[in-house]
């Protein structure tokens, strides 16, 4: 299972935690990205994620013991996934902010969490909903879910995943270039730009005003693979135009 590593950062930042996803030999467990995932689900509840990592590694070992047209979750991970999918809503807001903040950054903004969540509640006030991907007694559907408006609702989210809002954010920009989600198993190709996409966040996301509060699980790993050789995923310039356009129509609300 995964290691925790404490280790002092320079310049006087606090320091992170840390969260390896190699093993001792250096090389990354090829369950890694359910693993983050399963971090993202539980990411102050260490006793729940020892348990799911042992679920995650069980999974994999049947997934390769089966042929992958025939692979189903058990009747205990079908469960689980059904649960943890009503909470999905939550870690997808924490992910748009995440996006939202990334934007406001490369746009030379005030990078704080306030004017990200305004730019998310702005959005979340002009649709419907997004389409989220959650398992049903062993089946994937798909359901449309509201953004909530309420800006003091985005925020409380956001504080409640920031620790893992790498993750989350990683998570959201990928999801449009994979067809459907999978708690479990997926491509090397698409597990290793997965885990770009999180390193990218979790260094781009360093620029946030308050940053060092948000206790974050700092990912590291010793890959077999450059990672940097994988591209990160990162949404569309269309993606980007609609979460931000129905802020900039309201005159760029910042709150208080």
């Amino acid at each position: 299972m995964g290691e925790l590593a404490s280790s002092t950062k320079s310049e006087g930042r606090r320091v992170l935690r840390e969260y390896h996803l190699s093993d001792r030999a250096g090389y990354l467990r090829p369950w890694f990205r359910a693993e983050l995932l399963a971090l993202s689900y539980y990411p102050e509840d260490w006793a729940s994620f020892e348990q799911a990592q042992l679920l995650v590694q069980h999974e994999h070992s049947r997934f390769l013991q089966s042929a992958p047209a025939n692979y189903q979750p058990t009747p205990l991970v079908n469960s689980i996934l059904t649960t943890i999918s009503k909470t999905e809503a939550q870690r997808t807001t924490c992910g748009l902010v995440a996006i939202a903040l990334l934007g406001l950054k490369n746009a030379g903004e005030s990078v704080s969490l306030r004017r990200a969540a305004n730019v998310v509640s702005e959005y979340g006030n002009s649709v419907k909903g997004l389409e989220h991907y959650f398992r049903s007694n062993g089946v994937i559907k798909t359901n449309v879910r509201p953004v909530t408006g309420d800006v003091s609702t985005v925020e409380s989210t956001f504080r409640k995943y920031r620790s893992v809002a790498h993750i989350c954010g990683a998570a959201v920009a990928s999801a449009e270039y994979f067809e459907i989600p999978k708690a479990i198993v997926d491509t090397p190709e698409a597990d290793a730009c997965f885990l770009s996409t999180v390193m990218f966040f979790q260094q781009e996301l360093a620029a946030a005003r308050n940053f060092k509060n948000w206790n974050l699980w700092h990912i590291r790993a010793d890959p077999p693979f450059e990672y940097k050789d994988y591209p990160h995923l990162i949404p569309n310039a269309s993606v980007i135009k609609a979460l931000f356009d129905p802020w900039i129509e309201r005159g760029r609300p910042s709150g208080r």
